[in-house]
C-alpha cells in the first residue's frame, strides 16, 4: 500500500471570470480529476456542477481551469479530488474553499 497523499489545492480566482484548482506535480501522477460545485456541499458522487479529467500538467501543475463562472465575494467552492499514481486513484474528498472578500475604498471628502 503507498503513502501517496493527495497535495492540498491551490483555488485561484481569475479576472474577470473563472477561477482555477491546482495541485502540484508528483512523481508517478498521470491524472487529476476535479468535481465541484459553488454554495452547496455535495451530497454525492454524481452531485456537482463541474467534473473534469485533466491528462497533463502544465508547468508542474495539474490545473483545472474555468473562464465562464462568475465569482461573487463570499462564494464556498465545494469539491473533491482524484488523483491517479502508477494507475491507483488517491481521493481528497469532503473540500472548500471561500472566496474573499472584496476590498472597499472609501473617497476622501476635502
Amino acid at each position: 500500500m503507498s503513502d501517496f497523499q493527495v497535495p492540498d489545492a491551490k483555488v485561484s480566482k481569475l479576472s474577470p471570470k473563472g477561477f482555477e484548482v491546482s495541485i502540484p506535480h508528483k512523481k508517478g501522477i498521470t491524472l487529476f480529476a476535479f468535481h465541484g460545485q459553488f454554495n452547496e456541499p455535495i451530497r454525492n458522487l454524481s452531485e456537482h456542477e463541474w467534473a473534469a479529467d485533466i491528462i497533463k500538467q502544465t508547468d508542474g501543475r495539474w490545473v483545472y481551469t474555468n473562464k465562464e463562472k462568475i465569482v461573487e465575494p463570499g462564494d464556498t467552492l465545494y469539491y473533491w479530488l482524484t488523483v491517479r499514481v502508477k494507475g491507483v486513484d488517491y481521493h481528497a474528498m469532503h473540500q472548500t474553499y471561500k472566496f474573499g472578500q472584496k476590498w472597499r475604498f472609501f473617497s476622501w471628502e476635502w
